[in-house]
């Protein structure tokens, strides 16, 4: 496939993604491309417990049937022996920040100043909650909020169940993101992009509007994979352009690893190697004593919990490490490695046609140079 040429603002671009160069007009640029990896995360699931009842929640069975296998200070013991290797520790689920877990959290916070913490919330909690994120945001790296929609779509998928009634969530989040935001936690709104929502994005940020400041938070896309009501990655990057037109000051991100790569690559900053952070993270699921690779799928299984310690099956970590960093022979001989965004380890990647894909992604995002980064030609 051929170097990938387009328009700046009446230049005449050419980028040679294979050797990293940006040719515009007589001038040349060389980027070095140098490979980063992902900080090292810990994940940590108390519970697969959750105070909503959402329809899709492929979490529902292990509710059922659940009970408390660790206590406070077993769970902290087994922390303790791991926790230096890595570098942030997240707060998964489940719905980490419910009641039960409020006395764990605490200890956490107090024991481990020197970490940062992510947290993974429906956004539902409690007030006790908000008290206790205020007096620990220097150590709050992330708080992601889920919103699946506008408020409409959104109070049908995800709500609380109280008796037979089913009472939305859409606006109790809001006022919870709200909060923080003026407690200065800086909280991320996350949308888990479908076939089903991504029409009703532009209606879910206005709504946001309506209590918050276009600058006072930054919203996440996500897509959803790999199921019936998935997205692919061009109609991901579509609806991210139609947003970035609609609303220039809202501050907009993206998860995909072509479009994040290019942001370091033109900022002259190390790429990102791997494809997401499974090389470097491990789930510990005190709900199952097992410890996974993927927070998305309890499947990986690379050990499991013994007493007070982690037993890892060194083979199986081995070879989820080979395949999130491209080790197969067929990604590294590719030019488009570095804006891949296949590579999942839990599917299989077909070779036949995964770069023309992501050859026309970059080709989209080249074209609309100018929508997609704040870019200035001298």
């Amino acid at each position: 496939m051929k170097n990938i040429k387009f328009n700046i603002e009446n230049h005449v671009c050419e980028f040679n993604y294979k050797n990293l160069s940006l040719e515009i007009g007589n001038d040349k640029v060389q980027y070095k491309g140098n490979a980063n990896s992902n900080p090292k995360r810990l994940y940590l699931i108390f519970s697969k417990l959750c105070n909503l009842s959402c329809d899709y929640c492929f979490q529902k069975n292990d509710r059922k049937n659940f009970v408390v296998q660790y206590q406070d200070d077993e769970i902290l013991k087994i922390i303790d022996n791991v926790v230096d290797q890595y570098e942030i520790i997240v707060l998964f689920g489940g719905e980490p920040l419910l009641k039960e877990n409020y006395h764990i959290i605490c200890q956490l916070f107090e024991q481990y100043k020197n970490k940062k913490f992510v947290i993974f919330t429906n956004g539902t909690f409690d007030p006790d909650y908000l008290e206790l994120l205020t007096s620990n945001k220097e150590i709050i790296q992330a708080v992601l909020v889920s919103l699946d929609g506008n408020r409409e779509l959104h109070n049908k998928i995800r709500y609380e169940s109280k008796g037979l009634k089913k009472e939305g969530t859409f606006d109790k989040i809001l006022n919870n993101v709200k909060i923080m935001i003026e407690r200065n936690i800086s909280p991320q709104i996350q949308i888990n992009c479908t076939k089903n929502n991504l029409s009703t994005i532009d209606d879910m940020i206005d709504e946001v509007f309506e209590k918050l400041e276009e600058d006072d938070f930054s919203l996440l896309l996500n897509p959803v994979k790999y199921t019936d009501y998935g997205i692919s990655h061009l109609e991901l990057l579509k609806k991210f352009k139609t947003l970035k037109e609609k609303y220039p000051n809202l501050y907009l991100s993206l998860n995909s690893r072509l479009y994040n790569n290019l942001i370091l690559l033109f900022e002259e900053n190390k790429i990102n190697y791997s494809r997401c952070d499974v090389e470097q993270s491990m789930v510990i699921d005190f709900s199952s004593g097992k410890v996974y690779k993927c927070s998305q799928n309890e499947n990986s299984i690379v050990g499991i919990i013994e007493k007070d310690k982690i037993k890892k099956f060194t083979n199986k970590c081995d070879a989820y490490r080979m395949k999130s960093t491209y080790a197969i022979k067929q990604c590294q001989q590719c030019g488009l490695v570095n804006f891949c965004f296949h590579g999942c380890a839990n599917t299989i990647v077909d070779y036949d046609n995964c770069q023309i894909e992501v050859y026309d992604n970059l080709h989209y995002l080249l074209d609309n140079l100018d929508i997609f980064f704040d870019i200035e030609i001298e």
